[in-house]
């Protein structure tokens, strides 16, 4: 099984169960920003613990599921790590916890084509995006932030993105990412 018949396979059991979900990380980053290649795909789930794990259980033998679910250290909820036979690929599943902005990105989702699978998932929007990458201030985060104010340039809510940054500390970051976008991007 491909990567890109892994990621199909959990998005269709996944909107089979008519789960509330969003696509994160490197594959919504490619619908905003210049796509990249990653080794893994991230899912995030609004519904109950029990019911994730249901419905991963209900994934082909190619998948294999760590045992037992993990405490993600930054948002503090529960990940199921998802392993795919014969490739390095990951796939993981978090669990929507309490944050507002959390929420607020399942409030604002947008249906986008996933350029690696060639369909169509719910995924932050490019505001949301870029404010849990400020969030995140790893080094290829704040890149893609970046990349993504200057692909979408004038159809980024600024307001938007600014009041988030400054309930989350980052508006430092937000103007540092800014001020790196080269001029007439």
């Amino acid at each position: 099984m491909t990567p890109e018949q892994a990621i199909i396979a959990v998005l269709e059991e996944v909107e089979a169960a008519r789960a509330e979900y969003l696509i994160v990380g490197a594959l919504a980053y490619g619908a905003w920003g210049i796509p990249r290649s990653t080794k893994d795909a991230d899912f995030v789930l609004a519904v109950p613990g029990l019911e994730v794990d249901a419905i991963l259980r209900r994934l082909p033998a190619e998948f294999s599921i760590d045992p037992q679910a993990r405490m993600e250290l930054f948002t503090g909820t529960l990940r199921w790590v998802l392993h795919i036979e014969g490739t390095p690929f990951e796939i993981e599943t978090f669990l929507l916890g309490n944050d507002p902005h959390h929420h607020e990105m399942f409030r604002r989702k947008r249906r986008e084509r996933i350029a690696m699978i060639d369909r169509e998932a719910w995924i932050p929007t490019a505001e949301d995006l870029v404010i849990q990458k400020l969030r995140w201030a790893r080094r290829k985060d704040l890149d893609d932030a970046q990349n993504i104010l200057a692909v979408q340039g004038d159809e980024i809510d600024y307001a938007h993105v600014e009041m988030w940054c400054a309930r989350h500390g980052t508006l430092e970051r937000l103007a540092e990412v800014r001020a790196g976008i080269p001029p007439g991007l």
